[in-house]
Formats: structure tokens, C-alpha cells, sequence
């Protein structure tokens, strides 16, 4: 495993990740994409299901958070367009909600690999980046909080 120093001089990991974040709420969703780049995350933002599906090829994210309230395309009709997408089989995909837990549905859980309410903690959003880089292969960070040399059970719906 690369590592790499930080501008404060801590060892940070040097999996790579690319995560897509796609919310309607552009404070929602920059402010995801702020700290995913605090924990040396590749992160990027997109307002619209139509704009992310665009993205997909280009962009190939391995993780990509979906509000599921958007308007003109919601989050599940873009996550049926995102899985459709050859490229796109591998991609984990979050619904990223305000929503409460009684609104998942089982094409929710046919089309997410999981399911976060807002806010996401930045422990809970550490373990995903760990548990989707270990299944691509990548060694546990020994000096990511997220990790702490172990990587975590991939989350599945409750």
C-alpha cells in the first residue's frame, strides 16, 4: 500500500476511491464531497440523476450516494439507469436520504446496496470507503480512523 504525507504531515492512505455524490441540495451535496476530500477521497458532485448517469462512464466511480427525493428524476429511477450502464455493475450504490427509514421500499432495496438517512457520520461514511476498497482488492489502511487495520463488513440493508 502507497502512502503519502498530508499538508499537517500525518500518514494518510493512499487507496484511491471515486465516489459520486448526487443530491438536488448543492449544500448537501458539497458539503458530502468537503469531507470525503478531507479523508483523501476523489469526490465529486453532480445535482441531477440525468447528469450523473452522463458521468458514470467518464468519471467511474466505485461508490456513488443517490438522494432518493430528487426532482424530475428521482433517486431510484436513477440508480435502474445507473445499474443498466455495462461499466456500472461493480458500483456500490447508497440511497442518501432525508427520508425515513419507513419510506425504503423494496425496489430501494432492489436497486441500493444500502441505505443512509442524513446526516452521515463521518465514521459510518470511514467504514463504507473501507468496506467498498476491500472489495476491490485493496490492504486495510493502518492509519485511516475508519479502519484502524481491519477492513469492516460491507453494510447491508437492515
Amino acid at each position: 500500500m502507497n502512502e503519502r504525507q498530508d499538508f499537517d504531515g500525518k500518514k494518510k492512505c493512499d487507496n484511491s476511491c471515486r465516489v459520486l455524490v448526487v443530491d438536488d441540495n448543492e449544500d448537501v451535496a458539497n458539503s458530502l464531497v468537503a469531507l470525503l476530500q478531507v479523508m483523501s477521497v476523489d469526490a465529486c458532485a453532480v445535482y441531477d440523476g440525468l447528469t450523473a448517469i452522463e458521468m458514470i462512464p467518464s468519471f467511474k466511480p466505485q461508490l456513488v450516494f443517490l438522494d432518493i427525493d430528487m426532482p424530475d428524476m428521482d433517486g431510484h429511477e436513477t440508480a435502474r439507469r445507473i445499474r443498466a450502464i455495462p461499466i456500472a455493475g461493480a458500483i456500490f450504490l447508497a440511497a442518501f436520504s432525508g427520508l425515513p427509514k419507513t419510506f425504503r421500499t423494496t425496489s430501494t432495496e432492489d436497486v441500493f446496496d444500502t441505505y443512509f438517512m442524513k446526516p452521515l457520520d463521518d465514521r459510518v461514511l470511514g467504514n463504507l470507503l473501507c468496506a467498498v476498497l476491500s472489495e476491490r482488492g485493496a490492504r486495510a489502511c493502518k492509519h485511516c480512523p475508519a479502519c484502524q487495520g481491519g477492513a469492516p463488513e460491507r453494510p447491508q440493508f437492515n
